[in-house]
């Protein structure tokens, strides 16, 4: 970005959110001189005091656009101390503001691990899908993508497990008992449940969490007949998963390409 386009630019950002009707108001005239200053500091070279200077005028306006700006401009301003988190401050300022674009880009961070946060898939997951669900078309189609890749794993994991002789609650979760235990369906023994599964044309889920298989054992669980047929209940009595379904699991899981609940 040229000098002479830095001032320009941020006074045309600045300007904006004084438009919208319940926008508090702006002291427009001191955003002016922290541009101006800003703008005195780029002519001058000092690009580290430019940009720290429009981050004040930034919060005066409290703009997500012009925090969105300075984001992508320390993003690419190298020559900067800690660019790379000052990138990373402004689009968190922006995504306060429910700017989609910073959602989105603070988002891919926390999944990447990049620009000085740890690594955080849930978090920067939840993010990208507020992105997304304001609108942003590249989290949305981000979404799209991970959902499908979600789907795909799930239902990988539901016809194997479909494979074993067990049994499946047919209504309110993804979940198999294993009567490994004598006396059959009286007794004990293992259950898997598939945590996260979409339904088919999900894209934008509430639940945002990958796809999981969880194991756990019982001791009893009830169920309800009806002409002969066994409908299992949900809930049952917990205990220790036995070893061979924990390695079952890790089978199931490998197989599909999902990773350790």
């Amino acid at each position: 970005m040229t000098r002479t386009r830095l001032l320009a630019l941020a006074l045309s950002l600045a300007i904006a959110p004084a438009a919208a009707a319940d926008a508090p108001a702006v002291d427009q005239a001191a955003v002016k001189q922290k541009l101006e200053a800003a703008q005195t500091a780029m002519n001058a070279g000092d690009t580290a005091e430019a940009f720290r200077l429009l981050g004040a005028a930034t919060e005066i306006a409290h703009s997500g656009a012009m925090a969105h700006k300075l984001g992508h401009l320390y993003e690419g301003a190298a020559a900067v101390p800690n660019h790379d988190a000052l990138a990373t401050k402004w689009f968190a300022y922006a995504a306060e503001l429910n700017d989609a674009e910073s959602l989105h880009h603070l988002g891919m961070r926390y999944i990447d691990g990049t620009g000085g946060v740890s690594p955080d898939f849930r978090k920067g997951l939840a993010l990208v899908n507020r992105s997304a669900n304001g609108g942003y078309d590249v989290a949305e189609d981000y979404m799209r993508k991970f959902n499908a890749d979600q789907d795909t794993k799930g239902r990988c994991m539901l016809s194997t497990l479909r494979g074993y002789d067990m049994r499946e609650v047919v209504f309110g979760a993804n979940r198999f008992y294993d009567f490994s235990d004598t006396g059959g369906e009286d007794g004990g023994g293992d259950t898997y449940e598939i945590v996260g599964l979409r339904a088919y044309n999900d894209i934008l889920p509430a639940d945002t969490r990958p796809v999981a298989l969880t194991v756990d054992g019982f001791s009893h669980v009830g169920y309800t007949e009806v002409d002969g047929h066994h409908f299992y209940e949900a809930y049952y009595d917990k205990r220790r998963p036995s070893s061979a379904a924990l390695q079952r699991a890790a089978q199931v899981r490998a197989k599909c390409g999902v990773p350790e609940a």
